[in-house]
């Protein structure tokens, strides 16, 4: 996951998107105060051969994988640019078929199920390593990044 920040340097919010074990939609609206809304450029299922190799191996089954790449916006301000991996065999059954509703944030979602969330990695990544959203206009140069 990718989050955008106006203001590099304060570290309280970065530290807030970046330390939070949950859902980090609910972390950026209770930030901004306001219902955040999601925007999907890409949303399809996908073999475990096109998923990183870092992705795979967190998951303990093979099988099909959801791929989405989505933003959470306000009007006219980008606040958030997200990849998220489904592995749709770990996932409960309903779980799994409600993730084929492409306009809802998948943190609110998972959080109405017991699941556990394990942040693996936390930095800044540059604009240029981040080829998945080459196509979509990037606005900053850099952006803090999390993975679960």
């Amino acid at each position: 996951m990718i989050i955008f920040t106006d203001n590099e340097h304060d570290e309280l919010l970065s530290d807030l998107l970046l330390q939070t074990d949950g859902t980090t939609t609910r972390t950026i609206e209770i930030i901004v105060r306001n219902q955040v809304n999601i925007h999907v450029y890409e949303h399809e299922r996908t073999d475990p051969e096109s998923v990183p190799e870092d992705v795979r191996q967190a998951f303990p089954a093979n099988g099909q994988f959801i791929r989405r790449l989505s933003s959470l916006t306000l009007p006219g301000r980008v606040l958030s640019y997200n990849i998220v991996y489904a592995n749709l065999p770990t996932l409960p059954a309903d779980l799994a078929k409600q993730l084929d509703n492409r306009q809802f944030p998948l943190g609110k979602l998972l959080a109405e199920y017991p699941t556990r969330r394990e942040i693996t990695e936390t930095g800044i990544e540059h604009r240029s390593s981040m080829e998945v959203f080459a196509p979509y206009s990037l606005s900053s140069s850099v952006y803090l990044m999390k993975k679960l």
